[in-house]
């Protein structure tokens, strides 16, 4: 399967520069053997819309690079709004969202967790 990782911090903090990269380590030693055909990151608060790589994530998704989005929830959307269209654009795609807790797994009908998104973050 064709995944893509999606990996945020919130600042350019001294104490988050490595998340980014740990993040996309988990993923890549992430046990299922899926292809890795993208990376994105952003710099930014999970609460703003206009992240560059959350953008690129959904422009490409949307012209069918990719079948699962492999993430950490936190890392996704601090805002309830953004996490259903998010979900809404993804469920039109026919691309699945697999988060790093398992609280969100589309590929095994895993979906409620999208409604504490907003509060989990």
């Amino acid at each position: 399967m064709r995944s893509a990782v999606y990996a945020r911090v919130s600042t350019e903090l001294d104490s988050q520069r490595t998340s980014i990269d740990n993040q996309i380590d988990i993923f890549r030693n992430y046990p299922v053997g899926w292809e890795i055909v993208k990376v994105y990151t952003d710099k930014q608060s999970g609460t703003k819309e206009n992240r560059p790589g959350l953008k690129s994530l959904i422009e490409d998704g949307k012209n069918g690079m990719y079948d699962v989005i492999l993430a950490k929830l936190s890392r996704l959307a601090r805002n309830g709004r953004l996490s259903y269209e998010l979900r809404d654009i993804c469920q039109f795609n026919n691309i699945h969202i697999v988060c790093l807790d398992n609280s969100i797994n589309t590929l095994t009908g895993k979906r409620t967790k999208f409604r504490f998104v907003c509060l989990v973050i």
